[in-house]
């Protein structure tokens, strides 16, 4: 009786300590997919000016330093703002990652009428998985049903910290993903609302040790 209940409680935590490892797993798989939905500033780094970056055509009156976004980056200690000559600036990064040192080398450059820029993605807030909770579709193959929120990068809580909700109003219609699309359900004005959890589903397919999405 008693060894019988040994093996019992030996299944059991095997159970438990496999669950544990796939939802490990799972969340990983899908923290990874969402990472291509995360919200960037994204700015012209090289020298520019609203003569030859179509990104700035809006902004053509104004100094660089005082455009929504780029004023933005440099207080937030992501980019310096220079003159480079009359009607254009330097805009460099500060104290770059390894990562962004070696996109910047290979990086396709525009150069046109004294431009020489690249486009740019600094990350303000990336979605990442609250809870999940799987059911097992075959032994293949898995259901996630899960909850994720949004949360800041350091660069974003600077901007909350250093900008009022209506300058923060102003910045999140300039956030897109790597795709160049917004998302509504974040607003940099209302954290408290962007940190909500949201529903989310997925299909998951057995991948070697781990896992991948079936799609």
């Amino acid at each position: 009786m008693v060894a019988s209940l040994g093996l019992v409680l030996a299944a059991s935590l095997l159970l438990s300590c496999s669950g544990s490892k796939d939802n490990k797993a799972v969340i990983e798989t899908i923290n990874k997919d969402m990472r291509k939905e995360a919200l960037s500033l994204y700015l012209s780094i090289g020298r520019v000016s609203p003569k030859c970056a179509p990104m700035i055509h809006a902004n053509e009156n104004q100094d660089l330093p005082t455009v929504a976004e780029y004023q933005a980056a440099q207080k937030g200690g992501m980019i310096s703002i220079t003159p480079d000559g009359t009607g254009f600036w330097k805009v460099e990064p500060v104290n770059p990652t390894p990562g962004l040192v070696e996109y910047l080398k290979s990086a396709h450059h525009s150069v046109k009428d004294g431009c020489d820029y690249t486009l740019v993605g600094f990350t303000v807030a990336e979605k990442s998985v609250a809870d999940v909770n799987l059911r097992e579709i075959s032994s293949e193959k898995t259901e996630a049903e899960f909850t994720w929120k949004w949360g800041l990068t350091p660069f974003g809580t600077r901007l909350v910290d250093n900008f009022n909700a209506q300058q923060r109003a102003q910045l999140t219609v300039k956030l897109e993903t790597a795709r160049l699309q917004s998302d509504p359900t974040f607003n940099l004005a209302d954290i408290t609302q962007s940190s909500s959890p949201h529903p989310g589903k997925k299909s998951l397919k057995k991948s070697g040790d781990g896992w991948a999405l079936d799609e």
